[in-house]
């Protein structure tokens, strides 16, 4: 992530998905949360680089940032998916 990112706290996975609705947020979404700390190109390619076994973990609503930490959610990810192959 840019440096402007680190500094208006935009850190985790958590900053880019909305909590109501559990989707990743859009663009212009983020841009209203967080101001403009990034360009359009950069924030897509921040979420091209999550996983898609996140992407569908999130979508799910299975992602809640109170229950476990990112890096605990990319370890069960990474278990399930070792699991599979």
């Amino acid at each position: 992530m840019s440096k402007k990112c680190l500094e208006n706290g935009i850190i985790y996975i958590k900053g880019l998905v909305n909590m109501q609705t559990k989707e990743l947020i859009n663009y212009n979404e983020f841009e209203q949360k967080h101001g403009k700390v990034l360009n359009f190109l950069q924030y897509y390619g921040i979420l091209k680089a999550i996983p898609q076994k996140f992407k569908d973990t999130v979508r799910m609503n299975a992602y809640d940032p109170n229950l476990y930490t990112e890096s605990e959610y990319m370890s069960l990810i990474e278990k399930d998916v070792d699991s599979k192959y």
